[in-house]
């Protein structure tokens, strides 16, 4: 079975830096045999601290938080909710 990998990422982070930097990420990660979902964190959305929980919850391999520390923050708070919890990336 093909490992997951989730990057929740914050669109305002970074002056849209991430526009660039994403597709690089997930190319790297698909080239290691992972199968990669993008998820950005807006207001508009669930918080990124439900979006990280819920990814730990459907089995996801690895999660890594692309943004500030704030971003980070919540993706760490989400994981802290489940017993199983994923590895943890961070994308400055």
């Amino acid at each position: 079975m093909q490992k997951r990998a989730m990057i929740i990422y914050n669109p305002a982070a970074g002056k849209n830096k991430f526009r660039k930097l994403l597709p690089d990420a997930e190319r790297i990660l698909t080239e290691a045999d992972l199968e990669v979902t993008l998820v950005p964190s807006t207001p508009k959305q669930k918080s990124t601290t439900e979006i990280a929980r819920h990814a730990a919850e459907s089995g996801y391999d690895i999660v890594i938080a692309a943004g500030g520390d704030g971003t980070v923050n919540e993706v760490v708070n989400g994981l802290m909710q489940v017993e199983k919890r994923p590895k943890l990336g961070i994308l400055p």
